[in-house]
């Protein structure tokens, strides 16, 4: 048997191959999340602003929540991409 993971396709990637960024910005990004819509740091944005006729506590919340739906789905196509070489991002193979 071999280590290539060209030939074990149902072998989930070695965590070797996963680039450790990656890995470090994934772990990390429920906490910033977390930090970033706490009650004191949204109290910050609190004022009379408002844009786009919005409340800006309102622009504030769901910029970061956007941006965090945004940050993983770019974290979790590299992470599937780094896995294997030679399969797209859903798992299937490449032409």
């Amino acid at each position: 048997m071999t280590d290539d993971p060209a030939e074990a396709p149902d072998r989930p990637p070695a965590a070797s191959t996963v680039p450790r960024r990656w890995r470090d910005f994934a772990a990390l990004l429920p906490v910033a999340g977390l930090i970033l819509l706490m009650p004191p740091v949204i109290g910050l944005f609190v004022s009379d602003a408002r844009p786009f006729g919005v409340p800006g506590i309102v622009v504030f919340v769901f910029g970061i929540w956007a941006a965090l739906i945004v940050a993983a789905a770019l974290a979790s196509r590299s992470l599937c991409a780094s896995g294997r070489p030679g399969t797209r991002p859903d798992g299937t193979p490449e032409p």
